[in-house]
């Protein structure tokens, strides 16, 4: 008992030495406690005014991540189970590989109009009939 009653009066007082030796140890050593945690000194008598607000910006902070992790465990995981749904039922109906196979056919003809006409830019009505209008 007599270690945690220094603890806590070198916390109250602030950087002072005090004894930790166990209890039956023949050895004095003192530890300087006057770098504990900031939320602890700050929050426990330290002069400096701002420190203590890391202590109510603590419950803040822990708030916040509440509900930060509740919107996404009500919002992202549904959302992101969802399109796993659609996207794995628009495969099973051919729906993708469709929409694939139309995207790459006309990325085909973009290609190809690409590298053969250009040259015919010079003659308007060449160049349209190269596009295909």
């Amino acid at each position: 008992m007599k270690n945690f009653s220094n603890f806590f009066q070198a916390i109250n007082k602030g950087p002072t030495n005090v004894d930790t030796t166990p209890l039956g140890s023949n050895t004095t050593e003192t530890t300087d406690f006057s770098n504990i945690g900031g939320y602890i000194k700050g929050s426990l008598g330290s002069n400096n005014t701002t420190s203590g607000m890391n202590f109510i910006n603590a419950g803040r902070t822990a708030f916040i991540y509440g509900i930060i992790s509740n919107w996404y465990l009500l919002v992202v995981i549904p959302a992101m189970t969802i399109t796993y749904n659609v996207f794995k039922a628009l495969q099973d109906h051919g729906i993708l590989d469709m929409l694939y196979n139309e995207v790459k056919g006309s990325l085909d003809i973009l290609v190809k109009t690409s590298m053969e006409c250009p040259q015919k830019i010079t003659d308007i009505g060449e160049f349209l009939n190269c596009l295909g209008w």
